[in-house]
């Protein structure tokens, strides 16, 4: 008989079905080990933007509990996801069978060590991420002239370009409504990054909602056109933004503007280093797949 193992699909970063950021979550006895081309199948078969393989570690505990987690787009293994934590946490809370005691922090075990969870008593869930800040690259660099091309902006309205370990982020201006913007997807390909992250202070159609910063994420190169929302993109954000706004170890309200949507709280804890996110998650579907 084929083994079956059960899936949940959540939204991230949002408080109703159908908006934030989907992610399949699939919990693996730690006796089963899976290899990384099945998960990559899984994945491509899912066909979300993340999928998410978590298995409990040997000396996990319901009052310490400890995870491996690993994070697959449609065609590659991602390094740091956000809303793919934050889906992992949301199911791990909300399934006793998991061994999870409420209140407690889940420790996941990634590539880019290790990363806190912890549900408060609102059903929020607060993710402790490296901090990942970008240095701004020269501008007479080609990235500048690239990202201008490639976001369909003019050159002077960009304001800041920069690069990190994983991302290039780009500012423009407040005179772009980068809402509406319908960017050349095959040029954002050709950035040499895991994604794209455009920001600025500011939307017209958002002005009254006290957002201190709206972003949106592009990542051909990772299998995904436009991410709906991005929470590693926000380990880089935090950082910028509270540089330029003064609000290190102050929270920031931010919204990701894609089609979907999704808001949340960052916080960059400058001295540790880390960068707080703050969410929440519905669960929409769930089944079993059959494992091959």
């Amino acid at each position: 008989m084929a083994n079956k193992i059960d899936y949940v699909v959540i939204d991230a970063f949002t408080r109703q079905p159908f908006k934030g950021n989907p992610a399949a979550v699939i919990l693996f006895p730690s006796d089963q080990p899976v290899g990384p081309d099945t998960l990559q199948k899984l994945a491509c078969e899912f066909n979300l933007s993340e999928t998410c393989f978590i298995a409990p570690q040997d000396a996990s505990t319901p009052t310490a509990p400890a995870f491996h987690l690993r994070w697959f787009t449609p065609t590659v293994e991602i390094d740091l996801c956000g809303h793919g934590t934050l889906a992992s946490a949301a199911y791990l809370y909300s399934h006793p069978t998991a061994g999870v005691d409420p209140g407690t922090k889940i420790a996941f075990h990634t590539r880019s060590g290790v990363l806190v969870a912890e549900q408060r008593a609102n059903g929020e869930i607060v993710l402790t991420f490296p901090e990942e800040p970008c240095e701004k690259v020269d501008e007479a660099a080609e990235e500048w002239d690239l990202a201008a091309r490639a976001l369909g902006v003019k050159r002077e309205e960009i304001v800041y370009v920069g690069r990190n370990r994983m991302d290039v982020l780009v500012e423009v201006t407040d005179a772009v409504d980068i809402e509406t913007m319908k960017p050349d997807v095959g040029l954002l390909a050709t950035v040499k990054s895991r994604c794209l992250i455009l920001t600025t202070t500011y939307s017209r159609t958002r002005a009254a909602q006290g957002y201190h910063f709206i972003s949106r994420v592009f990542a051909p190169q990772s299998g995904i056109p436009e991410d709906p929302v991005t929470g590693s993109a926000h380990c880089a954000l935090a950082v910028h933004w509270s540089h330029k706004l003064g609000t290190v170890n102050q929270p920031m309200k931010a919204y990701q503007a894609s089609p979907r949507g999704g808001e949340l709280l960052v916080t960059w804890r400058k001295k540790e280093g880390k960068v707080e996110l703050v969410g929440s998650a519905v669960a929409v579907a769930e089944g079993k797949i059959v494992m091959p």
